[in-house]
């Protein structure tokens, strides 16, 4: 059984999921305007590529209001719990894509970032499964957060010392990703669940 035949259509139409969809959406917008080099500004006599960036933040803001809106509205279901991590995970992976076109030392790291992701989504996969909790932990979002923010400021194609500083911080991103693997193995087991066939 497909995961869209498991959930009730009204839970895949609600406001949260469909802002919960709206974040990998909306990168795939700032994806393609970063790769076609469009929305160059200057400042400080520095040309920055500004609008994929404003973009890709809308679209990844979306992840702060989401859960709230749906407990807000009383929308809260298991569909919505299970939708926000991977659309956080697609949003960052199609981010990551578009940047390893213009920064090929990203590479190796967007590769293990996507294997640490498909099996923390394995693991959670087998626990919802078995119908525990998969609420997202205060170190995934955590992780999340900075790693959107790395993302975000590696698409203004910044230069110079502010390159490294965005480096830099895609480097404690990546990180936070290997040590909240770690913690979710702890959580959910030694080795991903098999996914039910």
């Amino acid at each position: 059984m497909s995961v869209v035949d498991q959930y009730p259509r009204k839970d895949w139409v609600n406001l949260p999921n469909m802002l919960t969809l709206s974040r990998p959406i909306g990168c795939l917008v700032a994806g393609i305007l970063y790769l076609a080099d469009f929305g160059h500004m200057t400042i400080y006599g520095r040309s920055i590529l500004l609008l994929p960036a404003i973009v890709a933040t809308l679209a990844l803001l979306t992840d702060m209001f989401d859960g709230k809106v749906a407990r807000l509205l009383k929308l809260v279901t298991e569909l919505g719990k299970w939708l926000d991590p991977v659309a956080d995970k697609l949003a960052g992976l199609i981010v990551m894509i578009v940047l390893c076109f213009k920064l090929p030392v990203l590479i190796p790291f967007a590769g293990l970032i996507v294997w640490r992701d498909w099996n923390v989504q394995r693991m959670r996969h087998g626990v919802r499964e078995r119908g525990a909790d998969i609420s997202a932990k205060s170190y995934g979002k955590a992780t999340t957060l900075t790693l959107f923010v790395a993302l975000v400021f590696l698409m203004v194609k910044p230069s110079g010392d502010w390159l490294e500083v965005a480096l830099g911080l895609f480097a404690v991103a990546f990180g936070l990703k290997m040590y909240s693997w770690g913690c979710y193995r702890r959580l959910y087991g030694h080795r991903p669940v098999r996914s039910p066939s």
